[in-house]
């Protein structure tokens, strides 16, 4: 991230103004996305074939619009469990019996 401050600038920054600088820089970031991704959708629309356009939302990494859906209770155990494994350790159930 390119402040364009000097350091004697950022060694008296408030955390408040590091928060502030960091929302800043996000929202340019998603003005260049959007500006990258409105030429993909021209690019696109310009070659395509179907009948919908497309559109910029298309092209966006990180869209708004594109929410995950939240994990299961069941789905975070299993991640656990699979990364527990991974790395060589062992499920050790309540009762004390391990699987």
């Amino acid at each position: 991230m390119n402040l364009r401050l000097s350091q004697q600038e950022i060694e008296s920054l408030t955390l408040e103004d590091v928060f502030l600088l960091a929302d800043e820089y996000e929202k340019q970031e998603q003005r260049a996305d959007a500006r990258a991704a409105l030429v993909a959708s021209v690019v696109a629309n310009t070659f395509r074939s179907r009948k919908q356009p497309f559109g910029i939302d298309d092209f966006m990494l990180f869209s708004p619009k594109k929410k995950k859906r939240e994990q299961t209770t069941e789905e975070m155990l299993q991640v656990v469990i699979a990364l527990n494994k991974a790395f060589g350790g062992k499920v050790v159930k309540k009762d004390g019996s391990s699987s």
